[in-house]
């Protein structure tokens, strides 16, 4: 992670996103993160998208905003079936 980036890469699904909340949710206790990239995600479903939404979330909690950078495909398909794009877009 640099400059507040958090770069994920691989997987985004249900497996994944438990370990990788608890990660992330550390980091934006400590007010390290200001941005998400997805660049270098393979794949994402359902869970990816709970995932943004729980750290956008957690974010404005803490007064804070996270950028997310590089939603891949599947994570915008599955945000506009559910009419989240808003959501997704800048925090």
């Amino acid at each position: 992670m640099a400059d507040g980036e958090l770069a994920l890469s691989g997987e985004l699904n249900y497996q994944t996103v438990p370990g990788l909340w608890k990660k992330t949710l550390v980091l934006l206790s400590q007010g390290a993160v200001s941005s998400i990239d997805l660049k270098d995600v393979t794949r994402a479903d359902s869970a990816g998208i709970a995932y943004l939404i729980e750290v956008i979330c957690e974010a404005r909690k803490r007064h804070q905003a996270v950028d997310v950078r590089h939603i891949p495909d599947q994570l915008t398909a599955i945000g506009a079936v559910s009419g989240l794009q808003q959501i997704l877009g800048k925090h």
